[in-house]
């Protein structure tokens, strides 16, 4: 088997795994802060570290997985992780030389984008809800959340993530 397909192979079983992890474990754990959105994190980093196609397939395999199980409608889920994708594709390619703590704000940023992107979205299919109550306190928490584990991402894991998209350059070569 080709090691460019190895690296997709091993990035898909990350993913996955970030996805039992969000759907099986965490709803069963107490959070007082906000509960992370994994998946989330998990697309931006691939989308950081890695680079473009890797970036857009796990974020159309985890978009569908996610649709599957929290969307009334297929698509919406796919869509917010293919944004967030592209956006920290942008920021890898730019080369911005950014401090950690500017990433985890653009993170806090990119969530509450996504809120924002599925409050329109549900709207738009005619979906009633109540702005305040059901969508801004998830988001400020989420937010929060996420861009303390984003640190802890980008300070622990890097490597990690790095080594399961090893060769996606060499193999474009």
């Amino acid at each position: 088997m080709n090691e460019r397909y190895k690296d997709y192979v091993r990035l898909l079983l990350m993913g996955i795994g970030f996805f039992l992890l969000e759907t099986a474990v965490l709803p069963m754990l107490p959070f007082a802060w906000g509960k992370p959105n994994l998946l989330l994190l998990f697309v931006a980093a691939v989308g950081f570290y890695v680079g473009l196609l890797p970036g857009m397939l796990t974020a159309v395999i985890l978009g569908a997985m996610a649709d599957a199980l929290f969307s009334p409608l297929l698509g919406p889920w796919i869509m917010i992780y293919l944004t967030v994708a592209w956006i920290f594709i942008k920021i890898r390619e730019s080369e911005w030389e950014a401090e950690k703590i500017y990433l985890a704000g653009i993170m806090g940023l990119v969530t509450v984008l996504t809120y924002l992107m599925m409050a329109f979205l549900l709207f738009f299919f005619g979906y009633q809800y109540q702005w305040v109550t059901e969508i801004l306190p998830f988001a400020a928490t989420e937010a929060v959340a996420n861009m303390g584990l984003w640190i802890v991402l980008l300070w622990l894991f890097p490597k990690v993530i790095r080594e399961a998209g090893k060769d996606y350059m060499s193999a474009l070569r």
